[in-house]
């Protein structure tokens, strides 16, 4: 997953970089849905050295969008909303609770992009 939110943080016109990064984060539970379901299982033990690694990884890809132009105090509140949302985005998906038509991952996208874009506002 990290390396498709590198490659996404920059790919966008400013102003979307939010909705840039969610885009990859929810695609990728609907391709790899084995794979995201046990990134975020009890099983996937969060304090094995691997398993920070990666999850710090993402974070640092993430974080400096997320944080821009927000008070150092709010960082870690505003991480942990944006997260909150695009991964409640992508278990909606996923478990089918957003319905979409199979194969349609434009209708994800446009999901992602309106709901980051909503939420973006002040």
């Amino acid at each position: 997953m990290r390396v498709r939110l590198v490659d996404a943080q920059d790919s966008g016109p400013a102003g979307q970089e939010l909705v840039c990064l969610a885009q990859p984060y929810v695609r990728y539970a609907v391709e790899h849905p084995a794979v995201f379901r046990l990134m975020f299982n009890r099983s996937c033990d969060p304090s094995h050295s691997g398993v920070k690694a990666a999850g710090d990884a993402a974070c640092a890809v993430l974080s400096p969008h997320v944080v821009a132009g927000v008070p150092p105090e709010l960082h870690e509140t505003h991480v942990t909303g944006w997260w909150s949302l695009v991964h409640g985005l992508a278990a909606l998906v996923l478990y089918g609770k957003i319905p979409r038509d199979d194969g349609a991952i434009q209708q994800v996208d446009e999901l992602v992009r309106s709901t980051v874009t909503a939420m973006s506002r002040p």
